[in-house]
């Protein structure tokens, strides 16, 4: 049997919204846009990781 590795790891902190259920709206964020340059990244690996055909 072949031994399985990790090739690609991705780690960044998670923007609340991308992790917690919706607020209620007396507990909504009011962002000054730090986490948009994260959010934008967030999708676009996301996208590039559905084009990979994995074998696992």
């Amino acid at each position: 049997m072949t031994k399985g590795e990790i090739v690609l790891g991705c780690l960044a902190p998670h923007p609340p919204h991308l992790v917690y259920a919706e607020n209620p709206p007396q507990n909504e964020a009011f962002s000054e846009g730090g986490w948009e340059t994260l959010r934008w990244g967030y999708a676009k690996l996301a996208r590039k990781l559905k084009t990979i055909d994995y074998d696992a």
